[in-house]
């Protein structure tokens, strides 16, 4: 009975968060979410998750590749990564810091793909610009400081 009673609930939850990620109020949420914040988190997974399951992954990325704003520039980044194009990603990256020079979040987004892609010096530069950007009270600053030191290690340099 116990058994039953797990398996309909884990069911459930699995056909619920099926359709949540499908339906275009949620999607648009997340969308309007990534407009207010558009750094890497949940809200890119679940938006890419939708496009993965719909098979529209080219489409969302070409609906943030029209945009001209300074999160539809960091969206694309980070959709691009996931694709796969990371030389686009930076492309992007580089966009979104053209739009607004006073954010952090296209270095830290650079540091993030260079780091994946094994290139520590490129990783720490964009750190270094990220920190230069980050207010002392910013509760990033301690970590990103952390991934800076690490990546001049890996680079060799100290």
């Amino acid at each position: 009975m116990l058994f039953r009673r797990v398996f309909i609930a884990v069911a459930l939850a699995s056909a619920v968060g099926r359709a949540e990620v499908s339906d275009p109020r949620i999607v648009a949420r997340y969308k309007q979410m990534l407009e207010a914040n558009p750094a890497e988190g949940i809200a890119v997974e679940r938006l890419w998750k939708s496009a993965v399951e719909a098979g529209s992954t080219e489409k969302l990325i070409a609906e943030f590749r029209e945009g001209k704003t300074f999160a539809s520039a960091m969206v694309l980044g980070h959709l691009l990564r996931r694709s796969g194009k990371e030389d686009d990603a930076v492309a992007a990256f580089a966009r979104a810091e053209k739009l607004d020079s006073a954010s952090p979040l296209p270095h830290l987004a650079r540091a993030k793909l260079e780091t994946e892609r094994t290139r520590p010096r490129e990783a720490a530069l964009a750190l270094e610009k990220a920190c230069s950007l980050l207010k002392n009270d910013d509760p990033r600053l301690g970590d990103t400081l952390l991934q800076l030191g690490a990546a001049w290690a890996a680079a060799g340099d100290s």
